[in-house]
């Protein structure tokens, strides 16, 4: 085997450490928040952001996206619908509705992809909020107790 070497953001554990890409600037965290009035759950990279505006926040560093682009990861765009909620997808289009903000950062498509997990989408049609959670319990309560409705993996993350 080669020797270990200094670890990159490069999909692989280039120090044999058992982590991959476990060094600064390689991904970025998203941060989870929801809004007191309106029940939108809020997802984020900058801090400041996911506590302005009615969102409190819910979980600091919720998920990590790389922060760029890597063979097997695509962009992961936040967008903005005409009902005034955001949601997030793969799409650069997004989906069709009229509002790209861009992307928030980039999300494995295949499963397994440097020890990521899976991030699971949901949707609530009575407000039209878009529900993301990395957690296959969290995911299966809110479908049972809120009336969620689960759309697939969104992706997988870290």
């Amino acid at each position: 085997a080669p020797p270990p070497q200094a670890e990159s953001c490069n999909l692989v554990d280039d120090d044999c450490n058992g982590s991959f890409d476990d060094v600064g600037g390689c991904r970025v965290g998203v941060h989870r928040s929801l809004h007191s009035v309106t029940g939108e759950h809020f997802y984020t990279t900058d801090l400041g952001e996911a506590q302005c505006c009615g969102f409190m926040l819910e979980n600091a560093d919720f998920y990590r996206l790389y922060a760029g682009p890597q063979a097997g990861l695509v962009p992961f765009y936040r967008c903005y619908n005409p009902g005034g909620f955001h949601f997030y997808t793969q799409d650069p289009g997004c989906e069709g509705v009229p509002v790209v903000e861009g992307a928030m950062g980039y999300i494995a498509t295949a499963e397994g992809t440097a020890g990521s997990v899976p991030l699971f989408r949901l949707y609530l049609g009575t407000n039209g909020d878009h529900f993301f959670t990395t957690s296959a319990a969290e995911r299966d309560n809110a479908v049972a107790v809120f009336g969620y409705v689960y759309e697939g993996v969104a992706g997988y993350v870290w």
